[in-house]
């Protein structure tokens, strides 16, 4: 059996958030996948993690069938309070 050819897909900026009824881009992407259940995720670094934008993101992806994640860099549970 062949190994299937992988790829990365990176985009910045635009997309799902600025048009959330237009997802032509989002849906030329995973078309590219050839996969029946795209996993696709967001590293919302320059967003800080908008509470909105993540719902926007797993919005989208949903609605076309793929299964969102995304990491969080800027929302942190405090493990301990400082002693001093």
């Amino acid at each position: 059996m062949a190994d299937k050819k992988r790829q990365i897909i990176a985009i910045g900026g635009g997309g799902f958030y600025r048009d959330p009824e237009n997802l032509a881009s989002e849906r030329y992407i995973i078309q590219q996948t050839g996969t029946a259940e795209t996993k696709v995720t967001f590293v919302p670094t320059a967003s800080a993690e908008p509470d909105s934008y993540l719902v926007s993101f797993y919005t989208a992806f949903l609605k076309l069938g793929c299964r969102p994640s995304h990491l969080s860099f800027f929302k942190r549970t405090r493990i301990c309070e400082p002693i001093f």
